[in-house]
This record gives structure tokens, C-alpha cells and sequence, in this order.
């Protein structure tokens, strides 16, 4: 599993100022004894708590369950002897003419029945308790004083802390006039409507949030991340350090890498120059040769285990060939493998590549050309480089 066993006996206490903001961590914020870690999480819209979630469960093997998705499925089985819902505007009709339906203590039902199902196989759970739907955000059960339902959950399943990411209406309005201010073109009406819709949502969303936030800070247990800036990978390197460093769980994984290739130094001056310092690494491949004066295929094979272990805090790694000691010839690699190659970035699907784009998308890479190593790991060489010679990198690094 991704949970380490060896974990703090006593409570923490930490309160930390960084590049994004501030990170608060309750004194009592610690794992005990129980069965399950759980985690409530709590992040309303343009928190990036999706991304961070998904990271999570990559590198920590957590399991997420979602309310929402359990209500959706649920449902139509409970009312299967009343009234036939086909789909979820069906749902969304029923649940308008008669709210109780769905109570918050049956909501508790499900999550335990899920973490007893899922239990075999995982012993970490993230719950995101607070539905995403405005009909259900709307609904009556998640805006109440939550306390009893949390306290009889909790004598059947401890949770270790709620974990908030916190964004401010401020925020959202000042991005919106940043993406207002650098466009040419006047905002139509429906992206004005677009704008004012998402601060709508987060208003919303936390006026649900407000009592269970409440509960856990009200014993020391809720963790606040401030996700209001707009490095969101600093975020994650926040809260991959928060799980290994004060809570000593083990990465399983990293979520995903992007290498990139740089033969000479103007390519290696373009990318330092459009790129974060707080994103990407600079690797000389050098310095991992002197450690190891075996075949430049097992040197290659060195240097990717290095970026590996340095993979849970940074994604973006500019490797430093510029000394000229890799040559073709001396990778001896069969290149008859099925890696995909595309000769140009602009083949590639931006939202699921470039996935984090203040770690990419300022980077010049109309001079590079690319290889998925996996559905994780990119690879980007000089687009005048030869082919032959990229897959040989690859296959030697796959290996």
C-alpha cells in the first residue's frame, strides 16, 4: 500500500508560509491505529482539487469516494419500487419535487458501505462528501449543522483530518479580469455569464462546506492549503510533502514526468529561459556517467532512475547533453519497439499532455518533437535530431 507503518505517535502542530500561501496544520492532525486512514477532502471550484486528488491516488495508491457518484448510482435502486429514474435529469425532477429523498445520514450509509467494499484491496481513502451538482449543492442535507452525522460515522470509521484548498471569490475574479485584460477581443456576453457563474459555484459550494470545516477545525484536525496562487505545481509539492514528511507515507509512484533533451546550449538557454525554476530540474547527464563507467544503454538506464527519485516534487526535467558524450553508436538498443513519435507539439492534445501549464505551457518547445514512453512519461528531443537516435534513447530508458 501507499501508507507507510511508520507513522507519528504524537501530534503536530506546523504552520508554514510559502510561495502560495499559507499551510495550516491542525496540532491534533495524526494517524492512529484505525483500519482505515481517511481524509475528508474540501475544494470548491478553481481549487484544482481534481488534479491534486488524481496526484494523490497516483503517487499514495488512495482510493477517492465520491458522494456524488454514490448518490447518482445509488438512487434509482432505492426508489426502484416508487418511481423509474432513467437518467439524471429524472433524478434532478425527483429529488426538486421531494428533497427528502436523500438525507445526509443515508449519504454516511454509502460511504461506509463503499470503504467496507473497497477494504480488501485499500486501506487509504480520500471522501469528497461535498457534491460538485448544483441541485445537490442546493439541496437542504449539505448545508445543515453537520456534527452528528460526522460523530456517528466516526465511531465506526476515524478520520485522520479534513484536508481544504482553499480559493477566495477574490481569485476567481481576478483571473477572470487577467484572461479579460489580455485579450484583444471583448468578452461576449456568454463568457461574462461564464465568469459569473463559476463565482456563483464557489459561493455556493461554500456555504455547504462551512459546517463541516467547521467540525474539524473545532478539534484540531483540518489541514488548509491556500491554492490561490497560481503555481499549481508549488500546491502539489506542498502536499506531497505534507504526506511524506509529516504524516510518513510512502510514494508509491510519481504521476507523471516530461523529459526534455538539449544537445546544445541554445536549446538548453530557451528552455531554462521559459521555464520555472520552481517546475523543472536541470540534469547533467555527465555527472550521472561519472558515477558509473559502465555502457552508455545502462548510463541512460541510471539517469532515469535518478529522475525517478527526484519525480515526486518536480515533473519537468531538461537533461544537459550539451558535453557531446552520447552518440548513437554507443547505445546498443534494438529500436523495433511500438513508442509512438510525433513530429510536432502541436499534434498534441494540450489539456492531457501539457497537463500542468504553468510547468509548460511558457516553454519554447517548437524546436522539439516527442515520444510517450508511457502514458506518464514524455520524452522531448531537438527536432533536428535523428529519429534513430531518439527511439535509442527511448528503448534504453523504457528498458
Amino acid at each position: 500500500m501507499g501508507c507507510s507503518s511508520s507513522f507519528p505517535t504524537s501530534p503536530s502542530s506546523n504552520h508554514q508560509l510559502t510561495k502560495t500561501g499559507t499551510i495550516t496544520i491542525g496540532k491534533n492532525v495524526q494517524i492512529g491505529t484505525q483500519r482505515a486512514k481517511i481524509f475528508f477532502l474540501f475544494g470548491g471550484p478553481g481549487s484544482c482539487k481534481g488534479r491534486i486528488v488524481h496526484d494523490i491516488m497516483s503517487v499514495f495508491h488512495f482510493k477517492l469516494i465520491s458522494a456524488e457518484e454514490l448518490i447518482i448510482k445509488s438512487l434509482p435502486r432505492k426508489l426502484a419500487n416508487v418511481i423509474s429514474l432513467d437518467d439524471i435529469n429524472d433524478i434532478m425532477q425527483v429529488i426538486r419535487t421531494d428533497p427528502k429523498h436523500i438525507t445526509l445520514h443515508w449519504v454516511f450509509s454509502l460511504i461506509i458501505r463503499e470503504i467496507e467494499n473497497l477494504l480488501m484491496s485499500h486501506d487509504c481513502f480520500l471522501v469528497d462528501v461535498i457534491p460538485n451538482m448544483r441541485f445537490l449543492l442546493r439541496h437542504p442535507e449539505f448545508v445543515k449543522d453537520c456534527q452528528q452525522e460526522m460523530e456517528e460515522f466516526e465511531k465506526q470509521w476515524p478520520v485522520v483530518c479534513g484536508i481544504s484548498f482553499n480559493i477566495t471569490d477574490n481569485v476567481i475574479k481576478t483571473r477572470d479580469n487577467r484572461v479579460n485584460s489580455s485579450s484583444n477581443v471583448a468578452l461576449s456576453q456568454s463568457d461574462e455569464a461564464d465568469m459569473s457563474k463559476t463565482q456563483r459555484r464557489l459561493a455556493l459550494y461554500q456555504g455547504c462546506v462551512k459546517n463541516f470545516i467547521s467540525y474539524f477545525k473545532s478539534s484540531d484536525r483540518l489541514i488548509t492549503f491556500d491554492v490561490s496562487g497560481k503555481d499549481k505545481e508549488a500546491t502539489w509539492n506542498q502536499v506531497s510533502n505534507f504526506f511524506t514528511e509529516n504524516l510518513n507515507f510512502d510514494p508509491m509512484k510519481h504521476s507523471y514526468i516530461v523529459m526534455f533533451f538539449c544537445f546544445n546550449t541554445d536549446d538548453l538557454r530557451n528552455l531554462n529561459n521559459t521555464s520555472s525554476d520552481t517546475n523543472v530540474d536541470v540534469v547533467k547527464f555527465s555527472d550521472i556517467a561519472k558515477e558509473n563507467s559502465s555502457r552508455i544503454d545502462q548510463q541512460l538506464r541510471d539517469l532515469y532512475q535518478h529522475v525517478v527519485d527526484r519525480a515526486l516534487h518536480r515533473r519537468y526535467f531538461i537533461i544537459d547533453l550539451t558535453d557531446g558524450k552520447l552518440k548513437s553508436s554507443s547505445i546498443n538498443e534494438d529500436p523495433g519497439s511500438g513508442i509512438m513519435f510525433t513530429d510536432s507539439l502541436i499534434e498534441f492534445d494540450k489539456d492531457n499532455i501539457i497537463e500542468r501549464r504553468n510547468g509548460m505551457s511558457n516553454m519554447d518547445l517548437t524546436n522539439f518533437k516527442a515520444f510517450y514512453l508511457t502514458n506518464n512519461e514524455i520524452l522531448f528531443f531537438p527536432k533536428t535530431m535523428d529519429s534513430e537516435m531518439c527511439r535509442r534513447i527511448a528503448l534504453c530508458i523504457k528498458k
